[in-house]
């Protein structure tokens, strides 16, 4: 099983690798962009409109909701809702960040390398004791997962900061 889960670490890993420097703007540029590219990640507003792409199962065949972590709701509408509300009382516009992990279409990743992944990501941009989400799809037998957390920073009500994102995204691969 160990063994098993380093293989697919490691695969997630050169997956990290050849997208971390793919798209940084999903949703962020256009409204209307509603596809998120292979290792897209960004900066964002528009809780409900990506709550909606998130839970959409006419392109996916199996969407699940794997965590919603540090959130009231136990609904994803409900939980990017209570981001919206608390980044109010900051000047904030993009109060959330999003990131998607999309494997090779002939990869298999398990859900613990996943979550490996996603806890070193979380950890190097600081976002680790920030509210999160993880959705899971499924679309032609192939898994992939978007993570989105908040960025408000409740203590002292600002937006964490996410500087050289790329960067820290290409440490992280070569990391795992």
């Amino acid at each position: 099983m160990q063994e098993e889960c380093l293989d697919s670490i490691e695969r997630l890993e050169q997956f990290l690798e050849r997208t971390a420097s793919a798209c940084l703007a999903c949703w962020a540029a256009k409204p209307s962009n509603r596809s998120c590219a292979p290792g897209s990640a960004g900066q964002r507003g528009g809780a409900r409109q990506l709550a909606t792409h998130l839970l959409n199962t006419r392109d996916n065949e199996h969407v699940v909701i794997h965590e919603l972590r540090d959130f009231s709701s136990n609904d994803l509408h409900s939980a990017f809702q209570e981001i919206e509300a608390v980044s109010r009382g900051t000047r904030a516009t993009q109060f959330m960040f999003s990131l998607s992990l999309n494997p090779p279409p002939r990869e298999q990743v398990t859900v613990e390398a996943f979550q490996a992944a996603i806890a070193a990501i979380e950890i190097k941009l600081g976002l680790d004791r920030q509210p999160r989400a993880i959705v899971f799809h499924e679309k032609e037998g192939r898994r992939h997962a978007h993570v989105v957390w908040s960025r408000i920073d409740t203590e002292n009500m600002k937006a964490i900061n996410l500087p050289h994102l790329k960067l820290k995204l290409q440490d992280v691969a070569r990391q795992l």
